[in-house]
């Protein structure tokens, strides 16, 4: 029986997935640990094509992850980074796993006011190489970043949109100043 790809959404995955915290339709952050295979959730099954930015950052556990076609295998340290449109497969191998991982929707990342010209040499790079190895320091920095960002995703502030906008744009910038 052939599957259609399909094109997945926040407001999807937030289906499928509920475990997964965000903000409403526009932001999915998670850095929970999970089992596989036990934790093999439906979206997994089949190749999905992203309607957003995903960016995951490994901490434990080994996967691999087809990309627009192209075969990777991301372990401890390895930040994965997809575009809205890559046709994306998640397959992580059986063991424990944690990543932080953001997706977040195409709204939302031009409601943010960043300045996507100083980031088009990387998005231009990042089609061709989207997983990059991280020393230990990088990923603890860009951790508290990421912690900080959740705890206001999570939380019932008034003022939680703008601020998770505010911390995203900078989480994105620290981002590009690691990998430039």
């Amino acid at each position: 029986m052939e599957q259609e790809i399909q094109d997945i959404s926040i407001k999807r995955i937030q289906e499928s997935v509920p475990q997964f915290k965000g903000i409403e339709n526009e932001l999915i952050i998670d850095h929970s640990e999970h089992i596989a295979p036990a934790s093999r959730n439906p979206i997994q099954k089949f190749p999905i094509r992203l309607d957003g930015l995903f960016i995951g950052l490994r901490e434990k556990g080994l996967a691999r992850i087809s990309i627009n076609l192209k075969e990777f295998e991301v372990g401890p340290n390895d930040l994965v980074i997809c575009s809205p449109g890559d046709l994306v497969q998640f397959s992580p191998h059986d063991g424990v796993h944690l990543s932080q991982i953001m997706m977040v929707s195409s709204h939302f990342l031009k409601e943010m006011y960043i300045s996507l010209n100083s980031f088009m040499p990387f998005f231009a790079s990042q089609k061709d190489h989207p997983v990059f190895r991280l020393t230990d320091g990088e990923v603890e920095e860009l951790k508290a970043y990421f912690l900080t960002i959740q705890k206001i995703a999570e939380s019932d502030d008034y003022f939680r949109i703008d601020i998770a906008k505010r911390l995203l744009a900078a989480y994105l910038y620290k981002l590009g100043s690691i990998l430039y």
